[in-house]
C-alpha cells in the first residue's frame, strides 16, 4: 500500500495532475479494471515463481511461457 495517491502516482511514473484529478473525482471505472488486472497478474506471477522454485529442473523462460505469463 501507499500513504497517498501522490505517492502511488509518483512510484509508477504518472504525472502529478493525475493524482490531483483522482483525488478530486475518484479513479475511473476503466482504471479500476486496469488496476484489478495488474493485481491479478502480479498474483499469477508470484504463484508461478513459487511453483517454479519447487521444481528447479525446469528453465524459467519455458516455465513462464508454458503458463502463458510471457
Amino acid at each position: 500500500g501507499y500513504d497517498s495517491l501522490d505517492a502511488f502516482c509518483a512510484d509508477i511514473g504518472l504525472p502529478t495532475h493525475i493524482a490531483e484529478r483522482w483525488s478530486r473525482f475518484g479513479v475511473s471505472g476503466e482504471m479500476k479494471q486496469v488496476f484489478t488486472l495488474l493485481a491479478a497478474q502480479r498474483k499469477r506471477v508470484a504463484e508461478a515463481i513459487a511453483e517454479f522454485e519447487s521444481m528447479t529442473h525446469v528453465g524459467v523462460e519455458d516455465f513462464l511461457r508454458e503458463r502463458g505469463l510471457i
